[in-house]
């Protein structure tokens, strides 16, 4: 990290957030340190700046750590634009353990491992298509009653998510969906056609497995 020296008995991460109680209340203060190059003003300075909640401070300490990692001291000038992604992004995060840069080399694993973009519409058609055609010897012939099943469900499934891009499917959206269909028996019938579906899509490599 930036400074050199230690100047607690206690390893830190870098920069430093302190808890503070003034005439404003409680505030949390992120503090570099050593001076380094300030990101509004582009010159050496010791940032020291507060905000009133701590995961405020948490943002604005994680963007620091991602310049210095990504691109050393001199780094130090992301935008506005970038902060508030940042933000988004860290309270997506909450909680989980897990900094920007391990989400950001995580997104990197799954965009290489699936380079292929198809909608939920398109994997859809693809695999009913797949449950009408003969099946390969040694392989049970899927009943038409269950293929009319899956072109029901799913058919519900790709009318109100066909534009999204399977890999970006997530338990939410699959939990948002099933609850809509209202009662917790059909909840559980929905649910199975779907949990087929993103199998099928993770065999295919559309999806990380």
């Amino acid at each position: 990290m930036p400074h050199s020296k230690a100047r607690s008995s206690t390893k830190e991460q870098w920069p430093r957030i302190r808890k503070r109680s003034g005439k404003k209340g409680l505030t949390f203060l992120v503090d570099t340190l050593d001076r380094i190059k300030h990101p509004e003003t582009g010159l050496p300075d010791r940032i020291r700046q507060t905000f009133k909640t701590r995961a405020e401070a948490e943002v604005f300490a994680e963007s620091l750590r991602i310049r210095l990692t990504n691109q050393g001291l001199q780094g130090f000038s992301l935008g506005q634009a970038d902060l508030l992604d940042a933000e988004r992004a860290l309270k997506i995060l909450n909680g989980k353990g897990v900094t920007l840069v391990d989400a950001a080399h995580c997104a990197m694993r799954y965009l290489v491992s699936c380079p292929e973009d198809k909608t939920v519409a398109e994997v859809v058609e693809e695999f009913i298509s797949s449950k009408e055609n003969v099946s390969p010897a040694g392989k049970p012939p899927v009943k038409p009653a269950t293929i009319t099943n899956y072109k029901s469900r799913l058919g519900w499934y790709k009318e109100a998510c066909g534009d999204m891009l399977i890999k970006q499917v997530t338990e939410e959206v699959v939990h948002d969906w099933v609850v809509s269909r209202n009662t917790p028996r059909s909840n559980i019938q929905n649910l199975r056609p779907v949990k087929t579906l993103l199998q099928y899509a993770t065999d295919k490599k559309y999806i990380p497995g």
